[in-house]
């Protein structure tokens, strides 16, 4: 590692989140589910928006986004298109399932399901699939902070130990504060994500063209990997029966964590309102897929990695 720099930078980073975490609970006590599990119901738009927003985009921002962008082009743009209809589902979904939960005191998902449906059998399934997808969601956001940490630190911290300071660090705030250490640690990376992501972006626009605008990226791309803007896209292997059925599916689910999202809120209203302006956060990816665009057309004939 040339410069101690970047790795400070991501451990100062690391150590805001904490403090920020462990101060969300605010001298409440955490002694009942409703207050950890969903915040006691309070969240506002503002803060329910950038929960539901920073949760739904942050690791693949910055490393899958750009990938896409470089290996298989606009095909990319995928993600942005079923994130917006994700907030029609949070629109109409979301209100009735706050009145469901704030009416008969639920918390999770699973209660909920088996006391709409009087099923403990189907709530139990429904448990047993959150978890697995939970699982799955918190293993590829633990690995995606874990390989930043390690690409930061220049290989000193490995995959391994990454993982382990990064659930580490997420126990421990999240048991002392719940919900509202999610709710405060996602405001604040999802205000920062939409700074670095842009600042990032018109920097590496900046360096590649000498000015400001996207065009010269997309222009520049156009006239010389034109495959690269069009499906099935530069690997051939996104036709476009693939493409609109990646969308669809993933139209008809929803992340693992957003109904507990949903029942943080503090009222059916509140979700409604977060959910109107929920797509404009997703702009936050349009920057770092041209960062992956700018890649193609400086490395693409070059053995070297992306700069």
């Amino acid at each position: 590692m040339n410069s101690p720099w970047p790795l400070l930078i991501t451990l100062m980073y690391v150590a805001i989140v904490m403090v920020i975490g462990l101060r969300a609970r605010a001298g409440r006590s955490m002694n009942s589910l409703e207050e950890w599990g969903v915040a006691g119901r309070s969240m506002g738009p503002v803060m329910l928006y950038l929960l539901i927003a920073a949760g739904s985009v942050s690791a693949y921002t910055f490393m899958g986004a750009p990938g896409w962008a470089y290996s298989k082009g606009v095909a990319v743009f995928y993600v942005a298109i079923y994130l917006a209809y994700l907030a029609l589902v949070a629109w109409y979904f979301g209100p009735k399932v706050w009145q469901f939960g704030e009416q008969f005191g639920h918390v999770t998902q699973a209660s909920a399901i088996a006391d709409r449906y009087q099923s403990p059998a189907l709530g139990a399934l429904a448990a047993l699939v959150m978890a697995i997808g939970s699982i799955a969601y918190a293993v590829l956001q633990t690995i995606g902070s874990a390989y930043i940490l390690f690409v930061m630190s220049g290989g000193l911290i490995p995959i391994w130990l990454g993982v382990l300071l990064v659930l580490a660090c997420i126990a421990v705030y999240l048991y002392a504060s719940g919900q509202r250490a999610i709710g405060r640690t996602n405001a604040f990376q999802g205000v920062l994500m939409l700074i670095v992501a842009w600042a990032v972006g018109l920097w590496a626009v900046h360096s590649a063209t000498g000015g400001l605008s996207f065009s010269g990226v997309f222009e520049r791309i156009q006239t010389k990997h034109s495959e690269f803007l069009t499906l099935p896209g530069a690997g051939g292997d996104m036709s476009f029966s693939f493409w609109t059925t990646s969308i669809i599916v993933s139209m008809f689910s929803f992340m693992p964590p957003v109904w507990t999202q949903w029942m943080s809120a503090s009222s059916a209203r509140t979700i409604r309102r977060s959910a109107t302006w929920l797509p404009t956060y997703y702009v936050v990816i349009l920057p770092m897929v041209v960062v992956g665009f700018i890649g193609i057309f400086r490395c693409l004939n070059s053995p070297a990695p992306i700069p």
